[in-house]
């Protein structure tokens, strides 16, 4: 890690990135390793080095097309989520060595502005902010709780069950709603992804 007293940076950034368009199962032959020297970090940017990335089936998906963000063209860093420690940052920004979260890609270290990363204080192990103290986790968890507003006695149904959100509801949600409001909670999923997890749930 970075010595903060010091003025000095990392100078290489390993990073992974997409090196064929794959058009079936993922092989070793899609990928391949950059290292290359880190560009110099803005005032109002942040250097974090990471401590874990994370592997999700939309990184897959814009290896093949265009999804949330524009299909992947090849030498481009797999996209994910990434946890890591401030190395460096504006005075304003998180402080050097707190845990955050942001999303870059498959590297050593990010450059990212501040306002794109998240600090991470809740006491937790760190895989788990890539999972249910997630994107994903904390999506499935508002959107029953916040948009949803789920009363005692309604249905929830989790459609896409098997997805990224929806698993999630699945897995921790649904026990959660179903002490909680006493409602049932069906998920649907397609084959062969629904006898991984079980049918319908109540």
């Amino acid at each position: 890690m970075l010595d903060p007293s010091t003025e000095r940076q990392p100078v290489t950034n390993s990073r992974i990135a997409m090196r064929a368009r794959p058009t079936g199962p993922l092989q070793l032959q899609h990928f391949e390793r950059h290292d290359e020297p880190l560009r110099d970090v803005l005032p109002d940017e942040v250097l974090v080095e990471n401590e874990m990335l994370s592997v999700a089936a939309a990184a897959r998906a814009s290896m093949e097309m265009d999804t949330y963000r524009p299909q992947l063209v090849v030498g481009e860093t797999i996209p994910s989520t990434v946890i890591g420690r401030v190395l460096r940052g504006p005075e304003d920004g998180p402080a050097v060595g707190s845990l955050v979260a942001g999303f870059a890609g498959w590297e050593r270290y990010s450059i990212m502005r501040a306002d794109q990363l998240r600090v991470l204080e809740t006491p937790a192990p760190i895989e788990q902010y890539l999972s249910v103290l997630g994107q994903n986790g904390l999506t499935a968890y508002f959107g029953l709780t916040t948009v949803g507003r789920v009363a005692a006695g309604e249905t929830v149904v989790v459609s896409g069950a098997a997805g990224g959100v929806g698993h999630w509801r699945d897995r921790s949600l649904a026990r959660w709603v179903r002490v909680w409001s006493g409602s049932p909670v069906p998920t649907t999923r397609t084959p062969p992804s629904s006898d991984a997890w079980g049918s319908t749930r109540r």
